[in-house]
């Protein structure tokens, strides 16, 4: 049996138990809040990425549940499960032919907002280690972004 889980970044707000949209926002001001204190503007960017769901290159999310360290029987079953996926489209009464869905995470799946964290994970973590003079730091704590479900600040 594994015991592992889906752990993502704690900058990640969305699809948390006991994490939403307040927290996210009562950091953010925290962080503005701080950085004003001490003198300093804070630019921030707002980013909607709402259809990045959508749009998940199906070998990039792969490659990120390996790097998470997800056994490999689970990656296989879910590799399996993604390669089978197949849609038809309804339009007037008339069906379109079957055609292969390449990417995305599966819709109405209760695993995929756990399996998106972890895809989007690689972004935080990349944003960590570049370590640039750029972004938000308190002390040598990486506080430069937040994401919250679809949406990232």
């Amino acid at each position: 049996m594994c015991n592992c889980y889906l752990a993502s970044d704690e900058l990640q707000f969305g699809f948390k138990s006991g994490l939403g949209c307040s927290e996210a926002i009562f950091t953010l001001r925290s962080t503005i809040d701080y950085f004003n204190a001490n003198g300093s503007t804070v630019y921030v960017a707002a980013l909607d990425i709402s259809k990045a769901y959508d749009k998940v290159n199906h070998y990039k999310l792969f490659y990120s549940l390996i790097s998470a360290g997800l056994p490999k029987w689970f990656i296989d079953l879910l590799l399996c499960w993604y390669e089978k996926l197949v849609v038809t489209v309804r339009w007037n009464g008339y069906f379109s032919f079957e055609f292969c869905v390449q990417s995305g995470v599966r819709q109405g799946s209760s695993l995929s907002p756990s399996i998106f964290n972890v895809f989007i994970d690689l972004f935080l973590t990349e944003l960590r280690q570049k370590r640039r003079p750029n972004g938000c730091h308190i002390g040598s704590y990486f506080v430069g972004a937040r994401l919250f479900c679809m949406l990232m600040i």
